[in-house]
């Protein structure tokens, strides 16, 4: 079974662009980032080794990546988790706060570490979002 994403050259081009639009970290990597967006659970469909599928939740939210701009960052019920700690330490200011976000382990034993660096400051902020120049 096959979803039709997009059709025609332009919007499939439009398509495979904003697919790169997402936080995508290797085994060891890290990346600073602000969660600026609001967040959304959704479901996703994954291959499995034997052959099958098995869909399930996920959750998503838009992050500014200093030097690339807005991203989307997927992550599962164990971020979600600790990302919800974070929030309640920082109320009113969590969309300053700046993490560094380090993949640990790959495939069906990736866990994500996650370190509260600092707040930013009015002169990093471009229209209420932090500004590309800001060297997290």
């Amino acid at each position: 079974m096959s979803e039709v994403l997009a059709s025609g050259w332009d919007e499939v081009g439009k398509f495979a662009d904003a697919a790169g639009n997402f936080v995508k970290l290797e085994p060891g990597e890290s990346m600073c980032m602000v969660f600026v967006g609001t967040i959304e659970a959704v479901n996703q469909t994954f291959d499995k080794p034997d052959g099958g599928q098995e869909t399930r939740t996920r959750y998503r939210c838009e992050v500014h990546v200093p030097g690339e701009g807005k991203k989307n960052f997927s992550f599962g019920k164990t971020v979600l988790s600790e990302l919800r700690r974070q929030r309640k330490k920082r109320p009113g200011n969590f969309d300053r706060a700046v993490f560094e976000i380090e993949r640990v382990g790959a495939g069906l034993n990736t866990k994500y570490a996650i370190d509260y660096l600092r707040q930013l400051d009015d002169s990093e902020l471009v229209d209420e979002t932090p500004s590309d120049d800001v060297p997290f």
